[in-house]
């Protein structure tokens, strides 16, 4: 009979996030921009299918979680696409600090596993000296920086006051 029927079908792209994962730092990450073929409406969160807190790209992360990016196109059909990848956040910290006399001695601590090459450092050796398992030594009075690495490269420091001995008059 010749009739025909036309029906315009529109196929609506699905966003491909770029998954930047996983992160380790020290301390707190950046968030980095997010990549990929996008519709605008990307975000980070700490739930899956855009749940939980939302983050944006430049915000500071200061614990390790599991961190979701989720963008949708908005229309009909909802065109989806979600990455998922861990942040890990390391931390050196020290404990055991307290003002020495000299040639008096303090034991620091450092968290985690230390740097096998030089985990300890002073600034000011002549001052205060630390050797490789923390061990503080005061020759002069003063102020010694104390810095510790662990094997993640993270770092902390301390400030050691070495008081002088009292003098005979």
């Amino acid at each position: 009979n010749g009739c025909q029927d036309t029906t315009l079908i529109t196929v609506i792209g699905s966003p491909v996030i770029t998954n930047p994962g996983p992160i380790v730092a020290c301390d707190s990450v950046q968030l980095p921009t997010i990549l990929g073929t996008l519709t605008g409406n990307e975000s980070y969160y700490s739930g899956p299918l855009g749940t939980g807190t939302s983050y944006s790209a430049l915000d500071w992360i200061t614990g390790s979680m599991t961190m979701y990016i989720y963008d949708a196109t908005g229309t009909t059909p909802n065109c989806t696409d979600e990455e998922s990848f861990t942040i890990t956040i390391n931390s050196a910290l020290i404990s055991g600090n307290a003002p020495i006399c000299d040639n008096g001695t303090v034991q620091l601590t450092g968290s985690g596993t230390p740097n096998v090459v030089n985990p300890w450092v002073s600034d000011t050796p002549l001052v205060a000296d630390v050797d490789g398992t923390g061990l503080v030594t005061g020759f002069s009075a003063g102020t010694a920086i104390i810095t510790y690495t662990d094997e993640n490269g993270c770092q902390d420091t301390t400030l050691i006051t070495v008081n002088g001995s009292p003098t005979a008059v």
